[in-house]
């Protein structure tokens, strides 16, 4: 019985709902409308998502910065980048997300 809670109690833990990463900064791009979008992901010494910086892009001024400023945020409340994309700017959004993802990934 003691073993059997023990177990349990280390499977819970282990399933903590917010993803670790390794600390640094990580750079990656994808596509986007008008181009290639590249952005850096900084992840703190507790490896949570701490800052995400676009690096270069081609799109409207105004659109990437909505999209990075509204997307951002969401991502570092929530620890991950399953974030719905920006109405209206959907590419956009799109290359965001898919280079802070493969940013992610890259420090599991």
């Amino acid at each position: 019985m003691k073993k059997g809670l023990l177990f349990l109690l280390i499977f819970l833990v282990s399933c903590s709902s917010d993803p670790v990463y390794k600390t640094g900064n990580y750079e990656e791009e994808s596509d986007g409308r008008n181009g290639r979008v590249r952005v850096s992901v900084s992840i703190d010494e507790d490896g949570k998502i701490q800052r995400i910086d676009v690096v270069e892009h081609n799109e409207t001024w105004d659109i990437m910065n909505n999209v990075s400023s509204q997307l951002g945020q969401q991502i570092i409340k929530y620890q991950h980048a399953d974030i719905d994309v920006l109405s209206g700017a959907t590419q956009t959004s799109s290359g965001y997300l898919d280079a802070v993802q493969k940013a992610l990934e890259e420090a599991q």
